[in-house]
């Protein structure tokens, strides 16, 4: 090359030219170094993530029971870990093939069982992603002592909030909903079919658990009533899709942590003023049902939509309403209790209720105080505020005077930042908000396994959420790279290339088809069985 350069130029354009290029070498040169630099960095920031990834948290053992280590193992695995079944579950498949196939035209239920039969023949189980003496040992799970978690969930059912009832009353709930319902069915209002659908039959009363609170002195517990197939349920959840639209029409409203970003990037924050939450405590058993089914017919009389969701007019949502709030009981240990105060736990309309009884409350807070807060936002019962700080104890005052059942506890940002939701806000030097994703100390980050016997679809979803979440949440480009770097999901087993093939597809496609189908067609639920499921 030199040659043939010398043969057609002369000497100083040659060595200019040589000049250059030398040049350009060793930028590249030392681009290359740079680029291969940083992926060394990476890939040891990365070793040392997942070395640094205390596992042990991923347990807490707060029994007297000593673990062995094949059960540290297992419940290092996660309660929404699914084993890999050690065969295919055929019986189950046909009976669920078979209900859909009763829907179909017998030539098509016919082609139907026939495909699945020799699509079963021709699949064996899937991998097993437990070994077996992980399986042999996993079954003692106990991590709170049976004695402890009893004693403390009668403590709280002992509270002046619930008083025992002599029997169990789902027969007389059932009872008495059917023979309210009955006349909306009469009178056309409702649908056979969804009057058959909201009646109770063979209901189980709402059951109370605990789950326990480990970040929290003493580990307490946090009660949950499950109202799953109790009487009232399939009516709460009617009633939730008529009412859920009032809900979040305020200034005042924050959706998501995305709109937290959205609300409060561009504020400014002054010297004498200071960041703000405020929580009240149980709102739930505290919300008052007559003032909150006042509020809400209320908003339900000046709705003009209404006739769009229900053929029922506000007396009457109120009145199916009031039916879903006022059972307030669980069982526990074949006893029975009732909540004397407050919407039902676990019902899925009693969120709703209490959102809308709290936007009822802040306008009334807010009306009436000697000084507003220039920032307040809320979400449902966490509300975050940017108040002079001078103000903020005189205005707890305030809040706490309005309805003495709702009481509000504050916590102040402490080193220029509070939390918000799954938020962290912190002031910057020229009074701007910096925010970024918050974890409480107590976040394990332990996700979903790899190996867990899910379809990937999930796990895709998984890593889209988190990685989405970076995005919308965080405002600096630095704090985003380093969020980003946070969640390296390896330490859950998932692989590098399934993470970038996840978050950059080479193209869109969909394995469903997106066709009408010109044939008579049924629904059916199967059991993911890996490599089987996908097939049928």
């Amino acid at each position: 090359m030199e040659r043939r350069l010398l043969s057609v130029l002369d000497s100083v354009n040659f060595d200019m030219i040589s000049s250059i290029s030398k040049e350009e070498a060793e930028q590249t040169f030392l681009k290359s170094k740079e680029s291969h630099r940083k992926k060394s960095d990476m890939l040891y920031k990365s070793k040392q993530t997942q070395s640094r990834t205390d596992k042990a948290r991923w347990i807490a053992n707060m029994s007297d029971h000593q673990l062995t280590t094949s059960q540290k193992e297992v419940l290092q695995l996660g309660l929404n870990f699914v084993p890999a079944p050690t065969k295919v579950p055929v019986s189950d498949i046909m009976e669920a093939i078979e209900s859909g196939a009763l829907k179909l035209p017998t030539e098509a239920a016919n082609e139907l069982r026939g495909r699945v039969c020799s699509t079963i023949k021709q699949k064996k189980p899937p991998k097993q992603n437990l070994s077996k003496e992980q399986t042999d040992k996993g079954n003692a799970t106990v991590l709170l002592s049976k004695t402890d978690h009893e004693s403390k969930l009668e403590n709280l059912i002992a509270t002046l909030t619930y008083k025992q009832l002599q029997k169990d009353p789902t027969a007389t709930q059932e009872d008495k909903l059917s023979r309210i319902l009955k006349p909306y069915e009469k009178r056309g209002v409702f649908s056979k079919q969804l009057y058959y659908r909201l009646r109770p039959s063979g209901c189980q009363p709402p059951r109370i658990y605990g789950l326990p609170k480990i970040h929290k002195p003493s580990t307490p517990l946090r009660p949950i009533v499950s109202c799953i197939n109790s009487p009232s349920y399939e009516l709460s959840k009617y009633i939730s899709s008529i009412i859920s639209p009032l809900a979040g029409q305020t200034t005042h409203h924050i959706k998501n942590s995305r709109n937290v970003v959205l609300s409060m990037k561009d504020f400014i924050i002054d010297r004498d003023e200071v960041l703000v939450s405020f929580d009240i405590s149980s709102l739930f058993t505290n919300v008052a049902i007559d003032e909150a089914s006042h509020v809400i017919k209320s908003i339900l009389q000046q709705d003009d939509s209404l006739q769009e969701r229900t053929s029922l007019c506000p007396d009457d949502v109120i009145l199916l309403l009031n039916t879903c709030l006022t059972p307030t009981y669980f069982s526990y240990k074949d006893l029975f209790y009732q909540q004397k105060e407050g919407t039902a736990m676990g019902s899925p309309v009693s969120p709703i209720v209490a959102n809308l009884f709290m936007e009822y409350f802040e306008h009334v807070g807010l009306t009436s105080a000697p000084y507003v807060p220039r920032l307040w936002k809320r979400y449902v019962d966490d509300i975050f505020c940017i108040m002079k700080k001078s103000q903020v104890n005189s205005f707890l005052q305030h809040l706490n005077s309005i309805r003495p059942s709702i009481k509000f506890s504050m916590e102040l940002e402490t080193n220029g930042s509070l939390p918000f939701l799954d938020t962290l806000l912190s002031r910057k030097d020229d009074g701007h908000l910096n925010i970024t994703v918050y974890r409480k100390s107590t976040h394990t980050d332990r996700y979903l396994k790899f190996n867990s016997h899910h379809p990937d679809h999930v796990k895709k979803g998984l890593i889209r959420c988190l990685y989405d979440r970076a995005k919308n949440v965080t405002i600096s480009p630095i704090d985003l790279k380093q969020e980003q770097h946070h969640l390296l999901l390896q330490h859950n087993g998932y692989p590098a290339n399934f993470i970038h093939s996840t978050l950059h597809p080479s193209h869109q496609s969909s394995s469903l088809s997106t066709s009408t189908p010109d044939t008579f067609c049924a629904s059916i639920v199967l059991l993911y069985i890996s490599g089987l499921s996908e097939d049928i």
